[in-house]
C-alpha cells in the first residue's frame, strides 16, 4: 500500500504542473502565436463553438464543457463525448476540439479515453496514473481513494507516535547530531512527516473527496445540512434553450469581475453553469465564482463564492480542491503541494528501513530466548 501510495504522490507532484508541462510538450495544439503589433480579443464564444462543432463528427454528444484559455497563449478546450464503438472495440472517449481564441481556427483534437484504457500523451498518462492507476474509474478510483485513507490514517497515527509525552519539545523539532545511521533513518522519518503533516493531511483528505465524493458530500451534508442545496431549475424544450454563449454574456454582464475559467453546458438538465475566477473582491486565497443560469430562460438562479456561501460544509468543499491542487495560495502552494508528494515516498522507504532494523532486532532477541 506504500509503494502505491508513492506511486500516486509522486505523479500528483508532476501533476502540480499539469498545464504548464502539456502545453509545453504540445505547443502546436494548445498554444497560439500573438500578435505584438497591437492588442488582440478573443472571438465571440458562439464563434468558438462553431468552429469546434464543423469539425466534431455527427456521433458526439454535444457540448459538455469549455475549457477557457489558460493564458494568453493558449487555447480554448471544447469538449465532447465519443461513445464506446463495439464494432471496432473503441471505449468511450473524451474529446477536447482546441481552438485558436483569436482566429476561431482549430488548433488540433485531444483524445482521453474513459473508463479503462491509456491515454496517448505523457502528461495524460501521469495523470491517469495518479488518479486511477490505469485502471477503471471505480476500481482504479476506489484503489486509489482508499490508499488515500490509508494515508490519512498512517499520518495521524505518526504524529501521534511523534508526540513528546516528555514535553522535550526542542529535541522533537530538530535532527540530532550522530553519525549512527539508524538513528539518523529515524529522524529523517519522523521530522519530514511531522514538518509536512498539515500540507500532506489537506491534500490526502481532499484526494479521498475527489474520489469518493458522494460519500463524502453526504457525510459532510449530516453534519452541516442545506449545504450544496441547488434551486430547482426549469427543464424545457432543448430547442428552446437560450444556448451557452449568450448565457455567458449575462453572465459576464452581471459578474464582469475576473475571467471565465471553465462552462459547463448541463442544458439537459435545465442549467448552464460559469466559473469565473480572479474575482478580488471574493477572497484573497482562492478567487473562484461559481455561476449557474437557468436554460431556458437565461435567468440567473444560483451565485457561489466567499462571501455567499450559505454553510461551513460548503466552505470546507469549496477549499478542497484549490488545497488539494495548491492553487489556493498561488505558487507557494504549489510548491508545498508538489513537496509533499516528494515526501510520501521518503517516509515510505524510511519506514521500511525502520521496520526491517526492529525486525532484526526481534529475530536476534528470539534467538536469544531460545539459545537459553
Amino acid at each position: 500500500m506504500g509503494l502505491l501510495l508513492s506511486v500516486v504522490a509522486l505523479t500528483g507532484s508532476i501533476s502540480v504542473f499539469y498545464q504548464e508541462l502539456d502545453q509545453w510538450l504540445n505547443p502546436g495544439v494548445l498554444s497560439v502565436e500573438l500578435d505584438h503589433r497591437g492588442v488582440q480579443a478573443y472571438r465571440p464564444l458562439q464563434e468558438i463553438l462553431d468552429a469546434a462543432n464543423k469539425v466534431a463528427q455527427q456521433d458526439y454528444r454535444h457540448t459538455l464543457s469549455i475549457q477557457a484559455p489558460r493564458v494568453s497563449d493558449s487555447t480554448y478546450g471544447i469538449g465532447y463525448v465519443k461513445p464506446e464503438n463495439k464494432v471496432t472495440n473503441t471505449p468511450e472517449t473524451w474529446v477536447s476540439i482546441r481552438v485558436n481564441p483569436y482566429t476561431a481556427q482549430v488548433t488540433g483534437i485531444r483524445t482521453f479515453p474513459l473508463g479503462a484504457g491509456l491515454p496517448p500523451g505523457l502528461v495524460d498518462f501521469i495523470a491517469v496514473l495518479h488518479y486511477r492507476l490505469l485502471l477503471d474509474d471505480f476500481w482504479g478510483g476506489s484503489i486509489v481513494g482508499f490508499l488515500g485513507i490509508f494515508g490519512l490514517f498512517s499520518t495521524l497515527t505518526g504524529m501521534i507516535l511523534w508526540w513528546p509525552l516528555t514535553g522535550k519539545w526542542r529535541q522533537a523539532f530538530t535532527f540530532k547530531k550522530t553519525s549512527n545511521q539508524k538513528r539518523i533513518n529515524i529522524d529523517v522519518h519522523k521530522l519530514v512527516g511531522m514538518y509536512f503533516c498539515v500540507v500532506l493531511g489537506a491534500v490526502l483528505l481532499s484526494g479521498i473527496y475527489m474520489n469518493f465524493n458522494d460519500k463524502f458530500v453526504g457525510l459532510v451534508q449530516v453534519i452541516s445540512p442545506q449545504t450544496n442545496q441547488m434551486p430547482i431549475v426549469k427543464v424545457g424544450d432543448l430547442h428552446s434553450n437560450i444556448g451557452l454563449a449568450k448565457a455567458a454574456q449575462i453572465v459576464e454582464s452581471a459578474h464582469p469581475e475576473g475571467e471565465f475559467k471553465w462552462m459547463v453546458d448541463d442544458a439537459s438538465n435545465g442549467k448552464y453553469l460559469f466559473s469565473r475566477h480572479g474575482v478580488a473582491s471574493t477572497s484573497h486565497f482562492w478567487a473562484e465564482r461559481i455561476v449557474t443560469v437557468e436554460a431556458q430562460t437565461g435567468r440567473i438562479v444560483h451565485v457561489r463564492d466567499a462571501t455567499n456561501r450559505k454553510t461551513a460544509g460548503e466552505t470546507f468543499l469549496d477549499w478542497q480542491w484549490p488545497l488539494h491542487s495548491g492553487k489556493a495560495f498561488g505558487w507557494a502552494g504549489r510548491i508545498l503541494v508538489f513537496i509533499s508528494g516528494l515526501i510520501v515516498p521518503i517516509l515510505f522507504v524510511t519506514g521500511v528501513i525502520r521496520w526491517l532494523q526492529k525486525r532484526k532486532i526481534q529475530r536476534k532477541s528470539s534467538r536469544n530466548i531460545a539459545h537459553k
